[in-house]
């Protein structure tokens, strides 16, 4: 699952070992423009905040 920085459940769901690279993500996205947060050719980026089970997959998967 992919939450925007501003969604509201971030800080909730981030866990603690991640919290400093989230909110030095959440900074940077404050930065920038609306223009170039949806820009299609820009490059795509994030961090991750927490780990998370899927039990369909049988393995962990790295989602935020």
């Amino acid at each position: 699952m992919v939450f925007s920085p501003e969604h509201p459940l971030v800080d909730k769901i981030t866990a603690p070992d991640n919290k400093a690279a989230v909110t030095e993500y959440k900074a940077q996205a404050a930065r920038q423009t609306e223009i170039q947060r949806a820009a299609v050719k820009g490059e795509k980026t994030g961090v991750h905040g927490r780990v998370c089970h899927q039990p369909l997959l049988i393995r962990n998967a790295f989602r935020f």
